[in-house]
């Protein structure tokens, strides 16, 4: 299994750095990963227009490099852009503008694999 540098980094209490990039083209997530400097790059999906097929370009630039990727989508429609993002080869989804606590918990239970018991709670373990 491949692993997150960022979460490597937070297991040693490391230092990070990550940027913000508010444009969809590959290319600058390329420019950016073979700098070397960032441990992470940021998709501000909320701010820039994208499509699927994008977000997997993004991701294959940033692994090429090492380098780790986030997507921060948008409230409205959070669960399938970040479904479709962690599916692209995204290491994370930042939500934004949550109102309450129930909110975050129902951004979390988007992401989480739903278990066949889930599905039907009368099969036994």
């Amino acid at each position: 299994m491949k692993t997150y540098k960022l979460r490597e980094i937070l297991n040693r209490h490391g230092s990070s750095c990550a940027t913000r990039i508010c444009t969809s083209w590959s290319t600058m997530f390329e420019a950016a990963a073979s700098a070397e400097v960032f441990d992470d790059l940021e998709l501000v999906a909320e701010y820039s227009p994208y499509d699927l097929m994008q977000l997997e370009n993004i991701t294959r630039a940033c692994e090429l490099h090492n380098t780790g990727s986030l997507i921060k989508v948008d409230f409205q429609n959070r669960g399938h852009v970040a479904q479709r993002a962690i599916a692209s080869g995204f290491l994370g989804a930042l939500f934004a503008d949550h109102r309450n606590a129930d909110a975050v918990a129902e951004s979390v239970r988007m992401l989480i694999p739903e278990t066949l018991k889930e599905r039907n709670p009368w099969l036994s373990e």
